[in-house]
Parts: structure tokens; C-alpha cells; sequence
């Protein structure tokens, strides 16, 4: 209704005028604004160490530079980083899991967040 009355009897640019100034009024008072660029930083795995995470990205290094250049002994150099990187991710985990059973009764919610963690189930992958 006030918008209205600010577009009646009046030329097209000052109708105009009026009704954008009114609208941007409006939408500052009443949709919230955002807080900022939030920044979502990507978690590691509870049970992956700063051992393993050092391995896994040497990895990434080693391939990266087997894709620039194409070559046996790269290729060779990734494979082994691969392989240091899958059994220190396993030993990481196996670790983990064994703490975890035997400090069950003094830590029980660490416990409960891996437990919980490893029952849910990723639907998006099967589609």
C-alpha cells in the first residue's frame, strides 16, 4: 500500500526513483545479510596421523610429477610412495582403532564419534 502511494500521480523517472530507493530500503532492513566469506576447512579422518597425512601427500607429489613428465622412473618413485602411503594410513588406523578399544572406558565419546562415523552410509556414491 505505501509503495502505492509513492507511484501514484507522479512522471515515470521519479516513480522510478522513488520505488528502487524504497526497495533497497526494504531489502537492507529486512533480508539478513551474510557473515563474511566463512571459510570450510576440510577435516582429516580421526584416525589418520601427521605421519600418514605427510605420506599421503608425498604421494600426491610424486604422481603430480609423474603426469609432467611421463617417465619410468617417476612412475617407480610414485609407486613406492603409494605404497609407504597405504600402509602408514593402515598402521594409522590400526593403531587408532586399538587406543580406542582400550581407552573405551575413560573415553567413551571418542569412541561413539568413530563408532557413529562408520555407520553411516554415503547414498550419493550409488546413484
Amino acid at each position: 500500500m505505501f509503495i502505492f502511494i509513492l507511484l501514484t500521480n507522479k512522471p515515470l523517472t521519479e516513480a522510478w526513483e522513488n520505488f528502487t530507493k524504497e526497495f533497497t530500503k526494504l531489502t537492507d532492513e529486512c533480508i539478513p545479510k551474510s557473515r563474511g566469506g566463512v571459510k570450510v576447512e576440510r577435516r582429516k579422518p580421526l584416525c589418520i596421523n601427521g605421519i600418514a597425512l605427510t605420506k599421503v601427500k608425498n604421494k600426491q607429489q610424486f604422481f603430480r610429477r609423474y603426469l609432467e613428465t611421463v617417465e619410468g622412473k617417476d612412475y617407480d618413485a610414485f609407486v613406492k610412495a603409494r605404497n609407504q602411503a597405504k600402509r602408514a594410513c593402515r598402521r594409522a588406523v590400526r593403531d587408532f582403532e586399538r587406543n580406542n578399544a582400550k581407552e573405551t572406558k575413560i573415553n567413551s565419546k571418542v569412541f561413539y564419534a568413530y563408532a557413529r562415523s562408520k555407520m553411516k552410509t554415503e547414498y550419493w556414491r550409488f546413484k
